[in-house]
């Protein structure tokens, strides 16, 4: 029997699952009557809820009933076991401390039981019950087996619960992610939103000199380019293009020392030349490399 149970406690997944096989071995492999394994509810009357029973066919009801009202009352080895927090054993023999509930025991054709308080480090957490049609069925033998099989199921509850804490802390720290993930997503929008439509020009430039994006008043500026083609900057800037890098261009500066520049551009477009003040700044990745230059780009044609 212990080894069967110490078997479902390694293997389980599921305390009600756990708590039910538990007590189908000490009734089938132990033959035992019946038993049954209840935990203490989290309402202030500390009520024993079953969670797990065998054997106890159609006396399941009245019994746990008739349970509820001797630990109500602190006449039964179950109230005893949960109050006094120890182990309460009932036979037929004379002084036993509860005779009117082994008469009652008789009743359902029970000649003993045993009630094991199941404490979880401080905590009570429940109690195991076993019945038996033997009145001699609970010996100090039978009891150290049962006192290692009530230290297997107080392991098993605590693994039980330690499972149910990390699941609620996996799903709390999902839950996080998910909502930091949604902040991260609206922040990032409003920044693609306030780049995209803000008075200037703003394009990222690799350290290929590759356009890698263009916001909305480049595009207005230069609606030929397709950054999807990686074109090379100064050529897709200048028309003509160039064949070579601008002399003045910050960009290239940026990219060379890592220091913020400037510059006035004389830039060929449709046949005039533009004038352009640039600023550009090294970009680098949340790891410190670098991926390239932003390039801030205000006409300033009009202004010359």
């Amino acid at each position: 029997m212990l080894n069967e149970c110490r078997q479902v406690i390694m293997r389980s997944e599921n305390k009600i699952d756990m708590l039910h096989d538990i007590c189908h071995h000490i009734v089938n492999t132990g033959g035992y009557s019946a038993a049954w394994i209840g935990l203490l509810g989290k309402d202030d009357k500390k009520n024993i809820v079953s969670i797990g029973h065998v054997g106890l066919g159609e006396n399941y009801n009245l019994l746990i009933e008739n349970v509820w009202k001797k630990i109500e009352n602190d006449r039964g080895p179950t109230g005893s076991a949960v109050r006094e927090n120890k182990i309460s054993v009932n036979t037929s023999r004379p002084g036993r401390r509860y005779p009117a509930w082994l008469s009652e025991m008789k009743s359902f054709g029970y000649a003993a039981s045993v009630s094991f308080p199941l404490k979880v480090e401080r905590d009570l957490a429940g109690v195991l019950n076993v019945y038996s049609n033997n009145p001699q069925a609970f010996k100090a033998e039978d009891l150290d087996v049962f006192m290692e099989l009530h230290k297997d199921v107080v392991f098993g509850i605590k693994v039980m619960r330690m499972h149910l804490e990390s699941e609620r802390f996996k799903e709390r720290l999902e839950e996080m992610v998910e909502e930091r993930t949604k902040e991260l997503a609206l922040s990032e929008e409003r920044y693609k939103n306030v780049v995209e439509h803000i008075g200037i020009g703003i394009s990222i430039i690799s350290p290929k000199m590759e356009i890698l994006s263009l916001n909305k008043k480049m595009r207005e500026w230069f609606p030929k380019i397709d950054v999807g083609q990686k074109p090379i900057c100064y050529k897709a800037f200048n028309e003509p293009p160039r064949n070579e890098i601008c002399s003045y261009c910050p960009t290239c500066k940026s990219l060379v020392d890592g220091q913020v520049h400037e510059a006035v551009t004389q830039t060929p477009v449709k046949g005039k030349i533009m004038n352009y003040h640039v600023i550009s700044s090294l970009l680098k990745n949340s790891e410190g490399n670098i991926i390239g230059a932003v390039k801030m780009v205000e006409d300033i044609t009009e202004k010359k």
